[in-house]
């Protein structure tokens, strides 16, 4: 599969485990995983994998939120720890189709 091809969930997968195994996730249920983080972390993995796999980098989100790109990329960091937590592997579970 050509990277150009992937969803934005497909994106956010590989970023969180890697890309083998890649399942057909559901959307809706990885918005909900998303919606346990906090604000700034969701708000940052939503402009970086982006609507329709449109992203954005880090510089553009940081003057988009007022923040430097370091930042901006901390957050992602953070964010994709939260994700690969185990408290979050059942909810990945169910994102699967």
């Amino acid at each position: 599969m050509n990277k150009r091809d992937l969803t934005p969930a497909e994106k956010l997968w590989i970023e969180v485990f890697g890309p083998r195994g890649l399942p057909e996730l559901d959307d809706r249920k990885v918005a909900e995983i998303l919606d346990s983080l906090p604000d700034r972390e969701r708000l940052v993995v939503y402009m970086r994998f982006g609507e329709k796999g449109h992203g954005q980098s880090f510089s553009s989100i940081g003057k988009k939120l007022s923040l430097s790109k370091e930042t901006v990329r901390l957050n992602l960091k953070q964010a994709i720890r939260h994700l690969r937590h185990p408290s979050r592997r059942k909810a990945w579970e169910e994102a699967r189709r």
